[in-house]
């Protein structure tokens, strides 16, 4: 063991050179091509690249497997967790800023083309791979609708619907229609969420590795102490013996060890279908976060009511179709509303009873209807929606984080005291 830490000693700095050396043509690279990039065939940048990660790669496993400790394995989970916040962050900021280039190119009747492959370098990854299908695409002369439709992963999940609208709107359309960041509150809500649940699994974790070490380590000194001693455990020490004892047990083991499995491999499949731009958890976070939705579908039938269309055959392309909406939970209603306005029902009713909006909303929207200002309203009731939304589950999380909080508190009391009270037992025997 000894001569196999003094080899690894022996590669510890150059590891470390060759990870610096990576990183510097990284950063090179960066400075000599700047915000443009390089070109498509530019192939001495094309090797660079391959030349700096495999420099930063091995050099990055290798310090990692030399310095490998669980309090390491927290670290990279940590880490882990940024990049991945990062990632996602970036997507979704790249997949806006594509849609809104795409609709100042319209109104500026530009080509859409050209002005795609022309910032085509600011776009990278998933992302950036489906810009350039699209700008293929609309170089082609596919319809815009189409076009988007095709590749729906290089923009924002709802950029379909409201292009079949924009085809027909005026070249001046306000772009940000779709971006939902413009509600602080709610983008607020989601960077709390985050680091609130990152906080709480770092904290399970650490705690899950020093219970496993108490009772692998300082219980079994314990029992030996007071059976040398002929006294009984305190209750709160007794308890937390007896949970050892149980959680001991093979059978117990192997159905833990089963069940951590069966978590650890769930959440990689999880991680790596997200990482992949595979969201395979979206269908409950579209019931979770249903009033998001909501105000989608208000904007989308604002935008429609502007152009002189009727509710139904605004929903009519929402329901079904290439311009369908993203969300099948959704879509569901959208058709729901749809078959009962064809049944006669009022289209604020038919809203109402398929869950889309409020009893509020829907006599808001009457009223709306009758003195003609029907578009802004659901502007309105949109923003309101979001608000109410990003209010509802900020409560709720704060108090799901308390609830989880004292429920650590108390275990760490009850650990605290069954630890502790031994030692007071022992110093007061010995005492007399």
């Amino acid at each position: 063991m000894v001569l196999i830490y003094r080899a690894l000693g022996d590669y510890f700095l150059p590891s470390v050179t060759l990870l610096l050396l990576g990183l510097t043509l990284r950063v090179s690279l960066r400075l000599l091509y700047g915000a443009r990039g390089p070109a498509p065939d530019d192939a001495i940048h094309l090797l660079t690249r391959i030349l700096s990660w495999g420099l930063i790669i091995p050099s990055a496993v290798f310090l990692f497997a030399m310095t490998f400790n669980w309090l390491s394995l927290l670290l990279l989970i940590a880490l882990f967790d940024a990049a991945a916040e990062v990632l996602f962050a970036r997507r979704d900021r790249q997949r806006q800023a594509a849609w809104d280039l795409l609709l100042a190119s319209r109104a500026g009747n530009r080509p859409l083309s050209e002005s795609l492959q022309f910032h085509q370098a600011r776009f990278t990854g998933i992302v950036g791979r489906w810009y350039r299908r699209l700008a293929a695409d609309l170089q082609r002369g596919a319809p815009w609708v189409d076009a988007v439709s095709n590749n729906r992963r290089a923009l924002p999940r709802e950029a379909p619907a409201y292009a079949r609208l924009y085809e027909s709107a005026a070249p001046s359309a306000t772009p940000g229609e779709i971006d939902f960041r413009r509600n602080q509150r709610l983008h607020l809500l989601q960077q709390t969420m985050s680091q609130q649940f990152a906080y709480l699994a770092t904290t399970v974790t650490m705690t899950i590795a020093v219970f496993v070490y108490v009772g692998a380590q300082i219980i079994p000194s314990y029992q030996g102490i007071f059976d040398d001693f002929d006294m009984p455990f305190p209750a709160a020490t007794a308890s937390l013996v007896t949970f050892f004892d149980v959680a001991g047990n093979t059978a117990n083991l192997v159905l833990l060890a089963l069940a951590l499995a069966a978590l650890i491999l769930a959440s990689g499949v999880i991680v790596v279908c997200y990482l992949c731009d595979r969201p395979i958890l979206r269908p409950l976070t579209d019931r979770l976060a249903f009033g998001r939705h909501q105000a989608q579908v208000l904007r989308l039938l604002a935008l429609a009511v502007e152009q002189q269309a009727t509710i139904s055959a605004a929903l009519a392309p929402l329901a079904a179709g290439r311009s369908a909406y993203s969300s099948g939970v959704v879509r569901r209603r959208i058709a729901a509303a749809q078959r009962k306005i064809d049944r006669g029902v009022p289209w604020q009713t038919a809203l109402l009873k398929s869950y889309l909006v409020s009893a509020s909303d829907a006599a808001a929207l009457r009223t709306a209807q009758e003195v003609g200002n029907l578009p802004w309203t659901m502007r309105l009731l949109a923003d309101r929606k979001l608000t109410l939304l990003a209010s509802r589950w900020s409560m709720i999380l704060q108090l799901l984080f308390a609830a989880a909080m004292l429920l650590l508190a108390l275990l760490v009391l009850w650990f605290s005291v069954a630890m502790f009270m031994p030692i007071v037992d022992v110093i007061w025997n010995l005492s007399w």
